[in-house]
């Protein structure tokens, strides 16, 4: 009697299970986005996340000698929700960019970066509107807003 409960009971569970597949992927842009995408910063605020992607371009792309490379940002946004309204958005060749600080003004998301990092590095304010990208370059660090 116990091995007949435990043999209906292994049959049950394994027949519950779904056929797992796979499929290998070929696509070669595909394949090193997602083995090479770092997360560069990511921010939560009440109704949406912040995640600033970076994927650095090959050695040499920024034609130094000493291989340093540029780097593809990727901004993605999504709200909190059951379905929740995702954007995705791709500024490309930025040299050695750091991220700053991530705020929200207005539900919107402002990231500041830099780049590149020397003595006298450049700033960008970037603001998501609506689905653009808005940019404005800042002259002096000291006016990045600071309050979180």
């Amino acid at each position: 009697m116990k091995s007949f409960l435990f043999i209906s009971i292994f049959l049950s569970f394994a027949m519950a299970q779904p056929k797992l597949t796979y499929k290998e992927i070929t696509n070669e842009e595909q394949i090193r986005l997602f083995n090479n995408i770092e997360i560069l910063a990511q921010k939560d605020f009440e109704s949406f996340r912040v995640r600033v992607l970076g994927l650095d371009h090959e050695s040499g792309s920024a034609g130094k000698s000493n291989c340093e490379v540029l780097t593809t940002i990727y901004i993605a946004i999504s709200e909190y929700d059951e379905e929740p309204e995702q954007k995705l958005f791709k500024i490309d060749s930025l040299y050695s960019p750091k991220i700053l600080k991530i705020l929200e003004e207005k539900s919107m998301p402002i990231i500041y970066l830099s780049f590149p990092p020397t003595e006298r590095p450049q700033y960008l304010k970037i603001k998501v509107v609506n689905n653009k990208i808005l940019f404005s370059w800042i002259k002096n660090k000291k006016l990045i807003k600071t309050k979180d």
